[in-house]
């Protein structure tokens, strides 16, 4: 029996040690961190940026966020509007929260909102409204009511393991690197293995750090140029043809508008456009008809409740130029801030109070590269 035993202690205890150590590394690296530890070193560090292999389901890390900033200026929408930055409203930037998620839909947005402590709503919320909701010939592959699992928890100490492991033994990443939280680009604090390895993943202001993107931005253009000319032949949710308006979408966003407005919150919404050069190719087809049919009604429906709706169908008269996008429906820093600039002068006696204009127009003046337009790469 002891000598069983000794075999077994044997043979079991490199085994332990190293998921000691591997549980370890999953801690120190960020990818197994508590999501309150992590709002808490990304508010006292602004430029920590948390990324991990389950960095899709952020609506826990935004709930927190929101809880801790309370901020006077809520940004919320689809990954379409994540390259908000808290800085463009220079006067008050700790005032400023993108809760924007990838790949939400407005059952998600209401969702995350009906959330918030009811004791601190926002003042402001700039509301992103994306015209595929209102797409009725694409509701089989776009549903409005996304299944957002709201009590996630980041990934077991098990799972970030695992992770860590594969990442070590494929050498993707270093054992230093983990241990000194460093991102590869910035060379500032990285939670996670997707933001020690890519730079990749969500700032303290919310808003979405595309590290290698922003690097290599030059690179990009080569895939944005592909997707322009390759539209007609497009398989992608986003570029899904229409023409009629999905009236259940417009139903769900009264709903939420009334709710807002009982919170006496200042709404602005906003559509975000598509590339220039695809939004001419769907006008010209007479395939795309929704959007234009849908943009009445959401007009209509801002002003019934006393907010403000704004369509940048076309960013050509913002001086928005061809490379200020980095997909065909996404667009980069540059480009976000040349629509809050034209919000700011909309709305002064709104904006004011969180932003200066000549500011703002020193920013767009200087930048050279339309994802850093902070100039924060090193």
């Amino acid at each position: 029996m002891t000598k069983f035993l000794t075999r077994s202690i044997f043979i079991l205890l490199p085994i332990f040690l190293l998921t000691l150590l591997l549980v370890g590394l999953a801690w120190q690296s960020g990818e197994a961190l508590p999501i309150e530890d992590v709002v808490a070193t990304q508010q006292a560090d602004p430029n920590a940026v948390y990324g991990t292999n389950k960095i899709e389901n952020i609506m826990p890390l935004k709930l927190e966020t929101y809880r801790i900033r309370q901020p006077d200026v809520l940004i919320l929408g689809s990954s379409r509007l994540l390259q908000m930055r808290d800085k463009f409203f220079t006067r008050q930037p700790q005032k400023v929260y993108n809760a924007s998620g990838g790949g939400w839909q407005l059952g998600a947005m209401i969702q995350y909102y009906e959330q918030l402590p009811p004791e601190h709503r926002p003042k402001i919320v700039i509301l992103g409204i994306d015209q595929i909701w209102f797409n009725a010939d694409a509701s089989a592959v776009l549903e409005v009511n996304q299944d957002i699992n709201t009590n996630y928890q980041l990934s077991t100490l098990h799972r970030a393991s695992i992770n860590i492991m594969k990442a070590l033994l494929s050498g993707n990443v270093s054992l230093d690197e983990l241990t000194q939280q460093k991102d590869r680009i910035y060379h500032e604090t990285a939670l996670g293995l997707t933001a020690i390895e890519k730079s990749f993943g969500y700032r303290g202001d919310g808003s979405l750090q595309q590290g290698e993107l922003i690097e290599s931005w030059m690179t990009s253009m080569i895939g944005l140029d592909l997707q322009i000319s390759e539209f007609s032949t497009s398989t992608s949710y986003n570029f899904a043809p229409g023409t009629t308006v999905r009236i259940e979408t417009l139903e769900r966003l009264d709903e939420f508008l009334t709710e807002l407005e009982a919170d006496n919150v200042i709404v602005i919404g906003i559509t975000v456009p598509y590339h220039f050069q695809i939004y001419d190719q769907m006008i010209e087809s007479g395939w795309y008809t929704y959007m234009v049919k849908a943009y009445p009604y959401i007009t209509e429906l801002f002003e019934s409740h006393g907010f403000h709706y704004h369509i940048f169908d076309d960013l050509r008269p913002f001086y928005v130029e061809y490379n200020e996008w980095y997909d065909g429906w996404h667009v980069t820093e540059s480009a976000s801030l040349r629509m809050l600039k034209s919000i700011f002068e909309s709305y002064p006696e709104i904006f004011d109070p969180y932003t200066d204009l000549d500011e703002v127009q020193e920013l767009l003046d200087s930048f050279t590269n339309p994802m850093d337009v902070l100039k924060e790469l090193p």
